[in-house]
């Protein structure tokens, strides 16, 4: 558990400051442009998304999972061939964007005038920075290197940060390719930064080392294996929500999208806070287990570890989503709340779920993945379409969110207790009761709440953060104090020598 929590803190740090950098940037393109300006940009932003996904073929995991299994002998070889591949994938792409810039445009925005088609065709420098980046994290992300992962995720954030004032005005001035730029800038600012911390850490690729390609098929074989199934993974994972966005943006127009892009980037952004581990530590450190008991023990850290951290952040971000709507945009995004309070519900029943259907890669359970990914998929799009078109409730699409969880939650926990033989304990299992508990107690308290009531709101922050406290260990309390209170030594100034 001790080392489980140190990742989460290192992770847990950098994505608070990233989450902070990306604040400064939504913020400023919020107050300049407005909802039409925020919807235009996610819909770009998604097909970015959707690009550097092909052209990676959505192997961070698959690179991550493929290092941690293999031994340091067989890593370099595997490293050099993964190369070798993205760099192909990554050319093939942004080749795309160069040649059918129009095309893109057309299928994306709906239209085909000049500013959208340059803003596309610019793309393609951006996505291959991104394939570069994405190389450089999986590798770290391998190598458990959590250290300089962060690092550059921070660069990358604050990147973005730094150019959003600059293009928001060029945007406003009607230059639409300037976001080109928002995109492509910290691409290229991670993926340069990103070479030379792999470099320092000795796992540059052949190429960069000697002559030669350094082309392993037994590598690559495996690698394209496990990324199959990522690919297909992310064309679900990036198609949901840009189908939605062309539903709400198809029936709302630009506002609409831009109300919806809010509701979706908040529940997405805060929840990376508890899921940061994922990636960095629990991935890897499943795949390097062979024993069943010792994976079970580590699903069951995991999912206490889950539990602690995503109670305090629902229940607070539940209380405070009127103060984080104005702050993080503006007063006119305040309708986007009736989306948000279905799916700061729905992100309980998510994060839960993530934990146990990560097994299906550390048991290479691909069949399984690939359907239930597709059958949920369908259900999250399906049940939005009837609300967008049928009930002509914008509302729909956060109450189709929390169904969706919420059920694949059911289904996960079959899963894992009938094909894995997994048990969960009772004491974990009424833990995570009693938070969705307070969860919807908050929820209900504040449903319909368009400003905030500071005494219930630090009452249930308070009660979540007590309860939280609760499940910790006496051993894991006792950690928490010193910790803290080598914190606050640092902090204090030396005392004063006596006179």
């Amino acid at each position: 558990m001790r080392e489980l929590a140190l990742a989460v803190l290192q992770t847990g740090g950098a994505s608070l400051l990233t989450l902070g950098f990306a604040v400064v940037a939504n913020k400023i393109f919020a107050v300049i442009l407005g909802p039409a300006g925020i919807g235009f940009i996610s819909l770009v932003g998604q097909t970015y998304q959707a690009a550097l996904m092909l052209g990676t073929l959505n192997g961070q995991t698959a690179m991550a999972q493929g290092i941690a299994s293999r031994t340091e002998a067989g890593q370099a070889g595997y490293r050099s061939t993964v190369f070798w591949i993205l760099l192909l994938g990554g050319g093939a792409v942004a080749l795309t964007f160069l040649l059918f810039p129009s095309r893109i445009a057309s299928f994306v925005m709906g239209r085909e005038d000049g500013g959208s088609v340059q803003v596309i065709r610019w793309l393609a420098p951006g996505v291959l920075a991104g394939v570069a980046s994405t190389y450089c994290s999986g590798v770290l992300t391998g190598q458990r290197a959590i250290g300089r992962l962060t690092l550059l995720q921070i660069v990358g954030a604050a990147a973005a940060a730094a150019l959003a004032y600059p293009v928001a005005l060029l945007l406003r001035g009607g230059h639409p390719a300037a976001l080109a730029l928002q995109i492509a800038g910290p691409a290229l600012a991670t993926g340069a930064l990103g070479l030379v911390l792999v470099g320092r850490g000795g796992w540059l690729p052949k190429p960069f080392r000697r002559a030669g390609l350094g082309f392993d098929a037994g590598a690559a074989g495996g690698f394209l294996r496990l990324a199959a199934t990522m690919v297909f993974l992310g064309v679900v994972a990036t198609a949901v929500p840009l189908a939605l966005r062309a539903l709400v943006v198809r029936r709302y127009g630009l506002p609409g999208a831009g109300l919806f892009d809010v509701a979706w980037t908040i529940s997405m952004n805060y929840v990376l806070l508890a899921l940061a581990s994922f990636t960095t530590y629990y991935v890897p450190s499943l795949s390097r287990l062979d024993e069943p008991h010792d994976r079970q023990a580590l699903i069951h850290r995991v999912v206490r570890l889950t539990i602690i951290l995503m109670v305090p952040l629902v229940v607070a971000t539940t209380v405070l989503k009127p103060v984080a709507v104005r702050v993080l945009y503006a007063s006119a995004f305040v309708p986007a709340l009736d989306i948000i309070r279905w799916m700061l519900i729905g992100d309980y029943f998510r994060v839960t779920s993530w934990v146990f259907a990560l097994t299906m890669i550390a048991y290479a359970d691909v069949k399984t993945l690939i359907w239930t990914e597709l059958v949920w998929g369908a259900l999250q799009v399906g049940g939005a379409a009837f609300a967008i078109l049928s009930l002509n409730a914008l509302q729909g699409v956060g109450a189709n969110f929390l169904f969706v969880h919420g059920t694949y939650l059911v289904y996960i926990l079959a899963y894992v207790t009938s094909r894995r033989h997994f048990a969960l304990d009772r004491a974990t299992a009424r833990a995570w009761l009693i938070g969705l508990g307070l969860i919807l107690a908050a929820s209900a308290h504040t449903w319909s709440d368009v400003e905030v009531h500071p005494v219930p709101a630090a009452a249930y922050i308070a009660i979540a953060l007590g309860f939280a406290w609760t499940i910790l260990t006496s051993e894991e309390r006792c950690g928490v104090r010193n910790g803290l209170r080598r914190v606050v030594r640092r902090c204090l100034p030396d005392a004063a020598p006596a006179a």
